[in-house]
């Protein structure tokens, strides 16, 4: 199953609510729980089976597509350690005009 929209769109609500409401400590926890699922992922175990083959029997055999796209995933992970050290977001700062002695 593809599910990078479903991530794209769940990915976009913990970009929004690690900006507006989180504390650095939430948002570093969620980066932790993301490269959880990310290497969880990656484990043999859990990759869906997609085919049987015929090899020395019959075997089923798994994908290396896990459903959301590997750099996806990255880059939500990289936007929260990021940002675990509080919101990058908003704030601009104007530096005052140089003060003029004539």
């Amino acid at each position: 199953m593809n599910a990078n929209a479903i991530f794209d769109n769940v990915a976009a609500a913990i970009r929004s609510w690690s900006i507006t409401e989180a504390k650095a400590d939430q948002v570093s926890a969620v980066a932790n729980i993301v490269l959880n699922i990310k290497n969880a992922l990656a484990r043999e175990e859990n990759k869906p089976y997609t085919k049987i083959v015929e090899e020395k029997g019959i075997k089923w055999k798994s994908t290396e597509y896990s459903g959301v796209a590997p750099k996806k995933i990255d880059g939500l992970i990289t936007f929260l350690e990021n940002n675990a050290a509080g919101s990058n977001a908003g704030g601009l700062k104007f530096k005052d005009p140089p003060n003029k002695t004539n």
